[in-house]
């Protein structure tokens, strides 16, 4: 058997294309007002974090995260498609 935790606190709005993966102890944070997208065939690694307090943030098609990758967002962020990040990226974005 094969267990994972998966947290999704959305109060603003995400969206999911066909085929995504996430890995196991993913947390994805949408804000009020907050928008994320994850394009078909993304692939996100196990330990992702993503918070969206504002913006909206774009995870292109056939993306690929790494491990431990963490999106932190108060404006809007672009992944593109088929991009990829390496473990432990950090992409954080600015108050202003």
């Amino acid at each position: 058997m094969r267990l994972f935790l998966l947290c999704l606190r959305a109060r603003g709005r995400l969206k999911l294309g066909r085929g995504v993966r996430i890995g196991r102890s993913a947390r994805i944070r949408v804000a009020p007002g907050a928008r994320v997208t994850i394009e078909h065939g993304a692939r996100i690694g196990d330990r992702f974090t993503l918070e969206a307090f504002a913006g909206h943030v774009r995870i292109g098609a056939n993306a690929s995260l790494a491990d431990a990758v963490r999106i932190t967002a108060h404006a809007d962020v672009t992944v593109g498609d088929h991009a990829a990040l390496g473990d432990q990226v950090a992409l954080l974005t600015s108050l202003s």
